[in-house]
């Protein structure tokens, strides 16, 4: 998969830190530091957290809509798919993550879900005004 994102769209503060070649393929993520101090806050376990910012690599722009495969997700984390599931249900009732399910029809099987950080930086927003 070549993507080779030019190098002016890598901001510079990034570029002069992991460099082009690290880049230039497979991008970046962008996790909030709030997100990695509140961890224990927000009741987040380690995996929790790994799953969460590896949905979170699918967000390439502000509207752009996460859809990883459990499969996809799976691999990456190399955790059992199940596991995956598991964890995602554990985010969603931590109202951390919001899933919608794509198919339209019972027989519409195997498409991914979609997945929202919105409660995730709403729950951060708010730890944040509680601190001012």
């Amino acid at each position: 998969m070549e993507n080779n994102i030019p190098r002016e769209k890598i901001p510079s503060s990034i570029l002069s830190k992991w460099g082009y070649s690290v880049l230039e393929e497979d991008g970046w993520t962008t996790v909030p530091n709030s997100l990695l101090m509140k961890q224990k806050e927000l009741n987040l376990n380690n995996s929790e957290l790994l799953l969460l910012i590896q949905i979170l690599s699918f967000i390439h722009h502000a509207d752009t809509e996460a859809y990883p495969s459990i499969a996809t997700l799976s691999k990456r984390i190399n955790q059992h798919p199940r596991t995956v599931q598991r964890t995602i249900n554990s985010l969603e009732k931590k109202k951390i993550l919001k899933k919608t399910i794509r198919s339209k029809s019972p027989k519409d099987v195997g498409k991914s879900n979609i997945y929202s950080v919105e409660p995730l930086i709403a729950k951060l927003q708010k730890m944040r005004q509680e601190t001012i």
